[in-house]
């Protein structure tokens, strides 16, 4: 079953705990370099609880002693786990949020904050049929509905796990009013389910999955719910 995870970036998380953290191996040796090249303190942070948000969903699902994690990158770049086939994440960031969302097949996920927005994003990346369904709602709903369908078809993206090889004005969501959505593609049928969220007014979050089993909401989490279950 699907889980989604998250935490804000905000959170409070001591210099020292980050040196900790870093140091005894709660965190990847390429994310390690990754950050011993970061010069900006809240892209630090961020890197390091990206990571602790993702091994606390792999504990959650597998109670996996960290030791045993290795990281792993498919030809396309997208992450997974070495040795467990079984495990599928995708991570996500914006604003303040940084989301986790695991399943036992692929998954993507994408939170995008929401902020004033130039619609010629919207005539290079949309399809046809999205601009009509955009440009036809009332002014007020514009813009929310500019962030649902970008962070759907981002979800579905990252879900394939093939970077930009697709482009995004080649296929279409249709948007439901529960929330959901279906993809149309050239091919036709596309397998793939997807359901959208708001739990903070200011985001919009989308996830695309083989399988309709999405929770009613997601679970945000304190920075010492992290270190608790990891550390």
């Amino acid at each position: 079953m699907i889980e989604l995870y998250a935490v804000r970036i905000d959170a409070m998380l001591s210099d020292t705990q980050q040196e900790q953290i870093v140091r005894y191996e709660c965190i990847s040796e390429e994310r390690r370099e990754r950050i011993k090249r970061v010069k900006n303190p809240q892209q630090k942070k961020k890197e390091v609880l990206c990571e602790l948000l993702l091994r606390y969903a792999l504990y959650q699902a597998y109670g996996t002693k960290q030791e045993s994690i290795v990281f792993d990158v498919n030809p396309y770049g997208k992450p997974h786990i070495k040795n467990l086939a079984s495990f599928h994440f995708n991570l996500s960031h914006a604003g303040v949020w940084i989301l986790c969302g695991i399943d036992d097949s692929p998954i993507g996920v994408d939170i995008e904050w929401i902020q004033p927005i130039d619609f010629c994003i919207a005539e290079q990346l949309f399809s046809p049929e999205e601009k009509a369904v955009l440009y036809s709602a009332a002014e007020a709903e514009q813009i929310p509905l500019f962030y649902r369908f970008w962070t759907l078809k981002e979800s579905y993206l990252k879900a394939l796990g093939t970077g930009l090889s697709n482009p995004l004005s080649l296929f279409t969501m249709n948007l439901f009013e529960n929330e959901g959505a279906e993809l149309h593609t050239e091919e036709g049928g596309s397998g793939w389910f997807f359901k959208t969220y708001q739990f903070d007014p200011s985001y919009f979050v989308s996830v695309c999955a083989r399988h309709p089993m999405f929770p009613v909401q997601l679970k945000v989490l304190e920075v010492k719910e992290l270190l608790y279950e990891i550390t």
